[in-house]
Formats: structure tokens, sequence, C-alpha cells
């Protein structure tokens, strides 16, 4: 399944949590703890999408197991080294259509930061 995290579009499977993480401790994972892990993530390594795309795509695997129907998450870190407290999260349920052109964008160059944005979080309009 498509999964955009950020702006990053990213192929995401149940697989992708295959290795250290049991069934058992995903099931005793709750969406809260999910998304303070995404916000610890992110406070570490603001650009985690890019930077590291197999932890990504495990966030965004775990994201989608626990909130079904969300396929879409943004996490904003000030900077590098922040307290988890501050990363802003936010999810989305997006239409398949809307991933489908943002995955096309993306392999286009044109998914920029700005544009999933626009497109999506819509963090910048006033």
């Amino acid at each position: 399944m498509l999964f955009l995290l950020n702006d990053r579009v990213l192929h995401v499977d149940q697989r992708d949590l295959d290795g250290p993480l049991s069934n058992a401790v995903v099931d005793r994972l709750t969406p809260e703890c999910v998304e303070m892990l995404g916000a610890e993530l992110y406070a570490a390594e603001p650009l985690l999408h890019a930077r590291n795309p197999d932890l990504a795509r495990k966030l965004a695997a775990l994201i989608s197991i626990k909130n079904p129907g969300v396929n879409a998450a943004h996490f904003f870190a000030e900077a590098e080294g922040c307290c988890p407290e501050t990363v802003e999260a936010r999810f989305a349920s997006l239409a398949q259509p809307v991933l489908r052109g943002l995955k096309q964008a993306q392999t286009q160059g044109g998914l920029t930061a700005l544009e999933a944005d626009r497109r999506v979080w819509r963090r910048h309009d006033a």
C-alpha cells in the first residue's frame, strides 16, 4: 500500500515489521504509543523519511496497523534533538487517486515539501 510520510510516498507492507518486532509487541502498542514513537524518531532526525527510508517504512506500517484507514502522517520537528513533546503530528486518510498522484509527482521529481503541504497538509495556508 502507499503511505505518505511528510513529503515522501512510501510503499508499505506489514512485512516491513518482520524482524525484531513480534506480533505480540505490536498488538500491545496503542495508537498513542506509535505517535510518541514517531515523535521521538523525528525529534532525533527531522528528515527521517528521507535519510532513513527503511525505518520510515516501519513507522508508516505501525501507524497504518494501529490506525486503520490512516495512510498519511506528518511529523514536524523544529530542530534535530528537540524535545519529542514539541513534535507536531498529524494524520490523514487520503483517497487512493490522491496517493497515486503524489507518487507520480515524486517519481517525476515534482513532489517537494511545499507541494505535499499544498496538496495534503496545508500547514502554510493562511
